[in-house]
């Protein structure tokens, strides 16, 4: 475990905590960027880019890093270690088998409910309309193996996003994936029938 000593049994609480904070806090940045994607503007006055980002960047940063604190979560309370890294997708495919093929059912209950909106991509261009802009192809995300490989090392990779920025730039993120595995990791910690139980009443909101 790369010479790291392993937290006790009690800091699940506090992991589990956080994990819902960072996942909330997420959600809350997530709708205002929503509003201001689907809001009503005047002919010709395009989207507030500057008030894109502020909203954008950090609601994926915070969902994502939420989401890898619930992974670790689960992982402890199935085998009492949390794994290390940030890579949504070693963390989620690692889980054992029982406990995956419990989450795979979770989020395709949640993803095929059509109740519940897919939510919003949140795209950015550096060329000039017209100039070679990039067609952005269909994101699969309808399965939690597909999600979790979408999602992979995305808190590493947004949280300095500004670092990818060169001459032309495209960065383009769907917050679906994000949306439906947080939700289906907690579901999956709360029902979980092990040994290693957390009661809490409050949790990402729905």
């Amino acid at each position: 475990m790369n010479g790291r000593r392993q937290p006790g049994v009690f800091s699940i609480q506090l992991a589990d905590t956080a994990a819902i904070g960072h996942v909330s806090a997420g959600l809350d940045l997530y709708r205002l960027f929503e509003k201001l994607a689907y809001e009503n503007r005047p002919p010709g006055v395009p989207l507030d880019v500057n008030r894109a980002v502020q909203l954008g960047v950090p609601a994926v940063t915070n969902l994502a890093l939420g989401l890898e604190l619930l992974l670790k979560v689960h992982h402890f309370q199935v085998v009492g270690e949390y794994p290390f890294g940030h890579d949504v997708q070693k963390l989620g495919s690692s889980l054992p088998a029982p406990e995956l093929d419990r989450v795979r059912e979770i989020h395709k209950s949640l993803f095929d409910d059509p109740s519940v909106s897919k939510g919003v991509e949140f795209s950015y261009s550096t060329r000039p309309p017209g100039d070679g802009e990039k067609k952005w192809e269909p994101v699969d995300v309808s399965t939690y193996d597909l999600a979790i490989a979408y999602v992979g090392p995305m808190y590493v990779r947004w949280r300095y996003i500004y670092e990818e920025f060169q001459d032309e730039m495209d960065i383009r993120v769907a917050f679906a994936p994000l949306y439906f595995l947080t939700r289906a990791i907690h579901l999956a910690i709360r029902g979980f029938k092990g040994s290693t139980t957390i009661n809490m009443t409050d949790g990402p909101p729905a």
